[in-house]
C-alpha cells in the first residue's frame, strides 16, 4: 500500500513543478529561439524546437495554459509525435534522455516560478549608452542565461532576482562571424509574488517585518500590481532595499575572518565561488553607489578585495567603492588582475578564470594568491604620495596637483605614487619621467597610457621591481 501512496505524492509534486513553468521561457532557454510569434487562440507560433531544424518559418504552436507544444503536421521532425508537454520538449531538444533526467534538468534550470517577460519577448529593449543618454537597441534570439537570487541573511528568503539575458544585435541571417561579435547582454529584475490580492504584499511585509532592509524613501508608498501568481515572480524591484549578492555567504566569510572579493557582476561571483572563495557583488553594475551602511555586513573580514573590470570605468568604480568602505574602517585591497590593460576588447576576472579553467583549481588559486601578495606589497610600501585626495597615516603624504607632486618626488624619497585625480596629459607625462628617474618603483593610476609610459621610463633607468 505504501508504494502507490508514494507514487501519488510524486505525481502531485511533479504536476506542481510543471504548473510553475512558463512554456515560452522554457522554449527560449531550450532552443535559443524567440517565442515572440504570431498569437493564436492557444498561444504563439514558433519555429521548430528541434536543434537540427533550420526552417525559419513557424512550424509549431506553444499552448500556454496547457503547458504543451504542438508541431505542425508539415514539420519534418514531428515523426508522428506532434504534441508534447514540458518534459517531452526537454527531451525533444536533446537536453535529457529520459523523463527522470528531464525532471532533474528542470529543477536546476532556474525557470520554475519565473514569469515570461513580454518586453523582452518583443526583443526591443531600452539600453543605456554609458550614461550619456538613452537609445533603443533591437536584440535577436534573446534567451535567459542565468537567474541570480539576492536573499536575506539566512540564504532562504529571496529579496529579489536578477535575470541575465543574452542575445545578438544582428539577425540570424547576418554573417555568422559578424553576428558572433554582436553578442550582448542585458539584465532584468523581479521580486517574489506572494499571491495575496492586488497589492504587492511582499513590499508591505518588508515595511512591517524587515526594517533593517527597508528603504525609507518608499516606506509609505503603495504598490499596485496585476493579479497575483502564487510561487512566481513579478517584474521590478521598485521600493525594495538592496542587499549584497549572496549576503549569507558574505556574513559567513566575515565571521571566519576570510578575505571577501567584491567584483562586478554575479557571473564573476559564481566563478570565484567555484574556487572556494567568498565573493559578492551588487545589482546595477558599476553605476550602483555602494551604501556606506553595507560595511556592517563585512565587519570581521580579513580584507574586502575589490577586483575591477580592466577598463577605466571599472577601475574608477572599484576605487570609489574601496574608499567608501575604507572610510568605515574596513581593511580593503585593490587587486587589478591586468594592470595597464584598457582594451581593445574587454578583460575581467571571469575572462581570467575561463583562460585558466583547464589548469585546475589548485593552479588558479596559486596564481591568485600571487596576485593577492603583490597587491598587499603595494599596500605595504613605505612612503606613498597620494595625489588628489587627503589621507591619514604615517606612510602617506598628500598633495593636490601634479606640479606639486613633481617637486615633492624630486625632494623626497617615495616608493610609490597613488594618483586619484586627473590633470593635463603633458604634466602627467613629466611626473612619470621624474618618478622613474627618482627611483619610484610603483605608480597606481587608471590612465593606462601614463602607466605604460612610466614602465618604459623605469626600464630605461634600470629600476626593477
Amino acid at each position: 500500500m505504501s508504494a502507490p501512496q508514494r507514487s501519488r505524492d510524486d505525481g502531485a509534486e511533479l504536476k506542481d513543478l510543471i504548473d510553475q513553468v512558463d512554456m515560452r521561457s522554457l522554449y527560449e532557454r531550450l532552443t535559443g529561439k524567440s517565442a515572440n510569434g504570431k498569437r493564436t487562440s492557444k498561444g504563439p507560433k514558433v519555429r521548430c524546437p528541434n536543434p537540427a531544424c533550420s526552417d525559419k518559418d513557424p512550424s509549431a504552436v506553444i499552448w500556454d495554459e496547457d503547458k504543451a507544444i504542438k508541431l505542425f503536421d508539415t514539420c519534418t521532425f514531428a515523426n508522428g509525435k506532434s504534441f508534447g508537454g514540458v518534459l517531452d520538449l526537454i527531451q525533444f531538444t536533446g537536453h535529457a534522455n529520459s523523463k527522470r533526467d528531464a525532471v532533474e534538468w528542470l529543477k536546476s534550470s532556474g525557470l520554475v516560478g519565473l514569469h515570461y517577460d513580454p518586453a523582452l519577448s518583443e526583443r526591443v529593449v531600452s539600453m543605456r549608452d554609458n550614461g550619456r543618454g538613452g537609445r533603443t537597441q533591437r536584440l535577436y534570439d534573446l534567451t535567459n542565461a542565468g537567474n541570480y537570487d539576492y536573499t536575506d541573511s539566512t540564504g532562504q528568503t529571496i529579496h529579489y532576482r536578477v535575470v541575465r539575458w543574452e542575445g545578438f544585435t544582428l539577425p540570424a541571417d547576418a554573417d555568422p562571424a559578424e553576428r558572433s561579435k554582436s553578442k550582448t547582454k542585458i539584465f532584468s529584475q523581479y521580486h517574489p509574488d506572494p499571491g495575496e490580492g492586488d497589492h504587492c504584499a511582499i513590499c508591505a511585509h518588508y515595511r512591517k517585518n524587515l526594517p533593517e532592509y527597508r528603504d525609507p524613501r518608499f516606506a509609505e508608498m503603495p504598490r499596485l500590481m496585476a493579479p497575483r501568481h502564487p510561487g512566481k515572480f513579478e517584474k521590478g524591484t521598485y521600493g525594495i532595499a538592496r542587499v549584497p549578492y549572496r549576503l549569507h555567504e558574505v556574513l559567513e566569510g566575515a565571521r571566519k575572518q576570510f578575505p571577501i572579493f567584491y567584483v562586478e557582476g554575479e557571473k564573476k561571483v559564481e566563478a570565484l565561488r567555484k574556487l572556494g572563495l567568498y565573493a559578492t557583488t551588487n545589482m546595477g553594475g558599476a553605476q550602483f553607489p555602494l551604501p556606506a551602511e553595507w560595511s556592517q555586513y563585512f565587519e570581521g573580514a580579513a580584507r574586502v578585495v575589490f577586483v575591477p573590470d580592466c577598463d577605466v570605468p571599472g577601475r574608477e568604480s572599484a576605487w570609489q567603492r574601496l574608499k567608501v568602505f575604507k572610510k568605515q574602517g574596513l581593511p580593503t585591497l585593490f587587486l587589478d588582475i591586468k594592470p595597464g590593460f584598457n582594451g581593445p576588447g574587454k578583460y575581467d576576472i571571469f575572462d581570467w578564470y575561463a583562460e585558466r579553467e583547464a589548469l585546475g583549481k589548485d593552479a588558479m588559486l596559486a596564481e591568485l594568491r600571487g596576485m593577492y601578495r603583490d597587491a598587499m606589497e603595494i599596500e605595504k610600501l613605505g612612503r606613498v604620495l597620494v595625489i588628489g585626495e587627503k589621507v591619514d597615516g604615517p606612510r602617506y603624504e598628500a598633495c593636490a596637483s601634479f606640479s606639486d607632486a613633481i617637486d615633492l618626488v624630486k625632494e623626497r624619497d617615495f616608493a610609490a605614487i597613488d594618483i586619484r585625480a586627473s590633470g593635463p596629459a603633458a604634466t602627467l607625462k613629466t611626473l612619470m619621467e621624474v618618478a622613474a628617474a627618482e627611483g619610484v618603483t610603483n605608480v597606481r593610476t587608471t590612465d593606462s597610457d601614463a602607466h605604460r609610459y612610466f614602465l618604459n621610463k623605469r626600464a630605461l633607468v634600470g629600476v626593477r621591481l
